[in-house]
């Protein structure tokens, strides 16, 4: 269990990293060409979005446990990978087909989620590696 909660918090701390140096810097021109799509008020509901990155960190790392293999850093890579592919696929997409969003914000939400995703798995398998942690399983 205390892999589990040390992994999704260092998961969890990329997330908002990441997503800030991202949505903040390199996606930022692309959301000025779509400013009236957002609602009025969004920092009233940020909070929903720091707990929706913790539980998607603790969920990403509670999934692996089943199906760890102890392969090292190449599992991390394949199953944040994979990870990223489930998530971005329908939800970024999704969002492109239903809203009216530039193709270039689209791409760009996928492609960064994916990178998220495949760092996240590296920190998990970081976390798991047994020779990184004598104590505790």
């Amino acid at each position: 269990m205390r892999k589990l909660f040390l992994a999704s918090f260092f998961i969890f701390v990329s997330f908002v990293i990441l997503d800030g140096i991202i949505h903040g810097v390199f996606l930022r021109h692309l959301y000025e060409s779509v400013c009236g799509l957002w609602r009025p008020n969004i920092e009233d509901k940020a909070w929903i979005m720091i707990v929706l990155d913790y539980l998607t960190a603790f969920l990403f790392v509670y999934i692996f446990t089943f199906g760890r293999e102890n392969r090292g850093i190449a599992e991390g890579v394949r199953y944040g990978l994979l990870m990223g592919l489930f998530f971005s696929l329908i939800g970024v997409f999704g969002q492109y087909v239903v809203y009216p969003l530039p193709f270039q914000l689209a791409a760009g939400w996928f492609f960064f989620n994916l990178v998220e995703f495949v760092i996240a798995g590296v920190i998990t398998v970081l976390v798991y590696q047994p020779s990184c942690w004598k104590s505790g399983k």
